[in-house]
């Protein structure tokens, strides 16, 4: 459950006057009296009135910090994330690219949240109700093609990221060429990191995102070979996207290590680092390591690069 208006919990604080007026009785005018005996209700009384004293169990009070707290919840708006239905004909393009298995601070990855939707909009699916699965990668997959619940649950956990781009491109072509009917609906399944347009996918078309759109994480997005004039040269790139950190780059050659440096990475930006002078060699090696206490790297997939000498 979630709140749409969290702020609005703030109002427990009227609950501090209630509980205050219980323990401020009324105060009584003193007046002298002859006697005493005819007085002792009375005083039994104001002993129960007597200010600032031990608080006793009370229906009433309990009844009122009941109806604030309802009255609070709802200025809160409570939510519950509720799932759309698949009926009819579905086909859903799920998202297999090398991003989905990112990983949450909980350690669940983007792929297997996918996963878990899925599984969930599945008890959805009625008698005959029939849905198409794809698998989006460099090469998009027809994993169930117009399957009840029971098969699309199966192709969906048998389901694995690969470790490449999406292939969006195709992958519409393929969906518009598996649809038919009039009534077609097609959901994707994916956390947002499509870098072309989408061409037009066949009937009412939703996206259901997964994953933390802006997940911090230090990559390597480029590592190459060049001769210079000091030799056989490595150049790589770190980009940072997330806070401010530090991570250990380690360089190899032909899986010796050959050098060790301690990168300093400012928030959402991108360093270039470049190891000269390297010996003969067939092939690099650049890794990242040592994330900092308090840090979370969200993609474990893009610390580790690798580029062959060619010719």
């Amino acid at each position: 459950m979630r709140f749409l208006n969290p702020l609005g919990w703030v109002g427990l604080l009227l609950a501090l006057p209630i509980i205050l007026l219980y323990f401020l009785r009324l105060r009584r005018q003193e007046v002298v009296v002859p006697s005493l005996l005819l007085w002792e209700a009375i005083l039994a009384d104001r002993r129960a009135n007597r200010p600032w004293q031990k608080l006793r169990h009370n229906w009433l009070l309990w009844l009122q910090l009941l109806i604030l707290l309802t009255l609070v919840a709802a200025l809160a708006r409570p939510a519950l994330p509720a799932t759309e239905g698949l009926q009819g004909q579905t086909l859903i393009l799920l998202d297999g690219s090398a991003s989905m298995q990112a990983r949450a601070p909980t350690g669940e990855t983007r792929f297997a949240e996918a996963q878990r939707l899925l599984a969930d909009l599945s008890e959805t699916l009625g008698v005959n109700d029939r849905v198409t699965l794809l698998l989006v990668g460099a090469e998009p997959q027809i994993l169930v093609t117009q399957g009840d619940r029971l098969a699309f649950r199966r192709a969906v956990a048998a389901a694995h990221p690969t470790d490449g781009r999406a292939n969006w491109a195709t992958a519409a072509v393929l969906a518009a060429g598996l649809a038919s009917g009039a009534e077609v609906n097609t959901l994707i399944v994916s956390d947002g990191a499509i870098a072309e347009p989408l061409r037009r996918l066949p009937g009412e078309v939703r996206f259901v995102q997964v994953g933390e759109p802006d997940a911090p994480n230090v990559g390597i997005v480029a590592l190459a070979l060049r001769r210079t004039e000091a030799g056989l040269t490595a150049f790589a790139r770190l980009r940072n996207a997330g806070p401010a950190t530090e991570r250990t780059v380690r360089f190899y050659a032909d899986g010796v290590l050959v050098e060790q440096r301690s990168v300093t990475l400012p928030a959402e930006a991108q360093v270039t680092l470049t190891v000269a002078g390297l010996p003969p060699l067939a092939w690099v090696e650049a890794t990242l390591s040592d994330v900092p206490a308090g840090h979370h790297d969200a993609l474990a997939l893009d610390d580790r690069a690798w580029v062959a000498l060619s010719g």
